[in-house]
């Protein structure tokens, strides 16, 4: 088998040729070589002769040449695929590309494992000699091998392509400053005559103008020798006399208000305005609401707001199918969720016929649809009266969480059992196990003698809701929590404030939120893609003793911290190269406040950066929080302060 990839940054497309034996052969996809292959209607087939034929007319045993698209899901897709007479070498390896991972006596390039021996040949980027200590992860390289009887690969050349490893961008306060040099996060930078500098309004200044305190976005190149190599630092921060904070009213007086903690006064120069800028009086403001602030800081420290404005909030769709348990003046109670109504709540018999809410009765089976408001309120925008039994519910949502035998949605825990029919987007019969949190779907369940929720049915819905940090970003797709979605023209970007975006304002090791529709069996589109925070994650220096043989979990830093803080903690090399890691926040009450991680990592070691919000983007008060690394089996919990 000869192999050949080509493609290797985030914005690169990867593609794959290989020659082999097909193996297994299906509707949609061709096994070949163990390597399964997706096909779709792009795809173009050729005999022998190059004449076009389907799917259907190749056989099992026959040799074909493949051209396929190694995608950020780890699929391969065909582009390709062409009959072939069976002369080709099925022994020979050739694969160029970067390396994922280094064993004892093996690297990982994309999906394929290559081992060496003394007799493999390892060349750096000039054809000098080297040894297999000095490669490193990151670094392009051309791969020669072939399969042994085992199928496994083993490696005759291994050739260093390039001396720079993986770009790193981020955004903090500069630490320290040295002669050519500056610590920012944590992570010391070098800088050279090729560094560009510039301030917050993209004029050029000199790295003589930068001081210890200001707020930068530095990127940089990883170098050979594992130094950081400034390409450009961007000085980020406001004047210092300028604030500009974005959180819920906490409270209200007569002529201030207090944000995240800080008090702002407000006068009648102060410019008030709703999410659609629309002027507004300070009365209009209202306890819980979302706002973003504008402040000058006065003389004496106190903040004079300048701008108040209303932001938009996420309007979380939710559905759901119950009995109402109660009924209120404008408002109704199902399935302990409390649904406020309006003259906009459209309300409907079981014949699909307008009603009054007056005809709404307790006990009734009713499906709501609704959307959460600024203030966490769910407001009805159709109320419909259901034909189904008082024990029978309904539930639309995303899944918040799994265990071996039970679910959690909107808030619902849902028993499974061998008798609960679980089935895909298609319809197609599925495992429980295929189930993954943040997946939309419909469940029906009846309620048992207990009060517990037995679902009789689970089916995925064409929308899936993920949230996570961006792992790889180009043109046209990205990777979010290991998972690849792609967008176009129609795709809406948002920050964490609601306001426009677009796909170029993304960066790779940002979280966000992004709401999909299936495209097909195996692909994700993008509706809209929303930031939730300004989290960076950047893997460090590999050590000169090899990789990490335990995870670690350190102490954050510094501790107390204010407004962000670094949690150093690393990834062993164990059963496989990359190893599952979930990093979270709690507070005292134990509640999750943020999710950091929760995705697969290479072993190694990272760094992530708390920036003291929650989920929602949300700055939270000061107080003791918790940090929670768990890997499998694996859970470590630390104490740190966030202090005001």
């Amino acid at each position: 088998m000869s192999i050949t990839i080509v493609g290797n940054g985030p914005g690169d497309r990867r593609e794959v040729e290989f020659r082999g034996k097909i193996e297994q052969l299906g509707t949609s996809s061709l096994v070949v070589d163990g390597r399964k292959i997706f096909v779709d209607a792009s795809t173009k087939i050729f005999d022998h002769r190059g004449l076009g034929i389907a799917l259907a007319d190749l056989r099992v045993g026959q040799t074909v040449e493949v051209k396929a698209e190694l995608r950020n899901d780890g699929n391969l897709w065909a582009l390709r695929i062409k009959i072939e007479d069976q002369s080709g070498s099925k022994d020979e390896v050739e694969i160029r590309g970067r390396i994922k991972a280094i064993a004892t006596a093996h690297i990982v390039i994309m999906q394929f494992a290559f081992f060496v021996d003394n007799n493999t040949v390892i060349l750096d980027d000039r054809n000098n000699p080297t040894g297999f200590a000095d490669l490193k992860v990151g670094q392009l390289v051309e791969v020669r091998a072939k399969r042994q009887a085992d199928g496994s690969l083993l490696a005759t050349k291994i050739k260093v392509e390039d001396l720079e490893g993986d770009q790193i961008e981020l955004t903090g306060a500069i630490e320290a400053l040295g002669d050519r040099s500056l610590v920012v996060s944590g992570f010391k930078f070098v800088v050279d005559r090729n560094t560009v500098f510039l301030d917050n309004q993209n004029q050029p200044i000199k790295f003589t103008d930068l001081k210890v305190g200001l707020i930068v976005e530095v990127r940089g190149n990883r170098q050979i020798d594992g130094s950081l190599l400034a390409t450009r630092i961007k000085i980020e921060n406001l004047p210092n006399d300028e604030v500009e904070v974005t959180g819920r009213i906490e409270s209200l007086e007569s002529n201030s208000l207090v944000v995240v903690g800080m008090k702002f006064v407000v006068d009648n120069n102060t410019v008030i305005l709703d999410n659609k800028n629309n002027p507004l009086k300070f009365a209009d403001l209202k306890v819980g609401l979302l706002v973003q602030i504008r402040a000058d800081r006065q003389a004496g420290g106190t903040l004079l707001a300048t701008r108040i404005k209303l932001e938009d909030m996420p309007n979380d769709e939710v559905e759901l199918t119950g009995a109402i348990e109660n009924i209120g003046d404008k408002s109704i109670v199902v399935l302990g969720l409390k649904f406020a109504v309006d003259q906009n709540t459209v309300i409907l018999d079981n014949n699909n016929n307008p009603i009054k809410f007056s005809d709404l009765k307790v006990g009734l089976i009713v499906e709501v649809r609704a959307d959460r408001q600024a203030d966490g309120t769910l407001l009805a925008t159709r109320i419909k009266h259901e034909d189904l039994p008082d024990d029978e519910v309904e539930v639309t949502g995303a899944i918040s969480s799994l265990s071996d035998n039970s679910l959690v949605v909107l808030g619902l825990k849902f028993v499974v059992d061998a008798n609960t029919v679980i089935l895909d987007n298609n319809n197609n019969p599925i495992k429980f196990t295929d189930l993954k949190i943040g997946l939309i779907v419909e469940i029906r369940a009846d309620r048992q003698a207990d009060g517990t929720l037995l679902a009789t049915k689970i089916k995925i819905e064409d929308r899936m809701n993920i949230q996570g940090m961006v792992s790889s970003l180009d043109k046209r797709s990205l990777s979010v929590a290991g998972i690849a979605v792609a967008f176009d023209a129609n795709t809406q970007f948002r920050d964490q404030n609601n306001r426009p975006l677009t796909s170029q304002d993304l960066r790779i090791g940002e979280f966000v939120e992004v709401q999909t529709v299936q495209q097909t069996p195996n692909s994700l589109a993008a509706v809209s893609v929303k930031k939730t925070g300004t989290l960076t994650t950047v893997a460090t220096d590999q050590s000169s003793n090899g990789l990490p043989k335990n995870f670690v979990l350190q102490q954050n830093y510094p501790n107390p911290f204010n407004p962000s803080t670094a949690i150093r903690f690393a990834v062993p090399a164990l059963q496989g190269a990359q190893q599952a890691v979930t990093l979270r926040i709690y507070n005292v009450m134990g509640q999750v406040v943020r999710t950091l991680m929760n995705q697969s990592f290479a072993p190694g070691s990272y760094i992530a950066v708390w920036n003291g919000e929650n989920d929602r983007g949300v700055k939270v008060s000061s107080g003791v929080y918790f940090y929670e690394l768990q890997a499998g089996n694996f859970v470590f919990v630390k104490r740190m302060i966030l202090a005001k």
